[in-house]
């Protein structure tokens, strides 16, 4: 699994961390551009926390490693 590991108008402000954690619900998967939008469970965090993406190929109940994500704490 690939993920992006910054935005295209990313700015050094933007919250940027090392995750793992267990995906909860893919929101959105392009099959064709590998684009994804994670609802993933991470140690640490109460809620869930939105992961953006590339993967050719992702399922709930999958774990993940990505070492920077850009994230909304919702």
């Amino acid at each position: 699994m690939s993920f992006r590991t910054q935005p295209r108008n990313h700015s050094s402000h933007q919250p940027i961390e090392r995750v793992q954690g267990s995906v909860e619900r893919v929101t959105f998967h392009s099959e064709e551009t590998g684009f994804c939008v994670l609802r993933t469970k991470v140690k640490g965090h109460r809620d869930s926390v939105t992961v953006i993406g590339q993967a050719a190929s992702i399922n709930a109940g999958e774990f993940m490693i990505e070492q920077h994500f850009f994230c909304n704490f919702v």
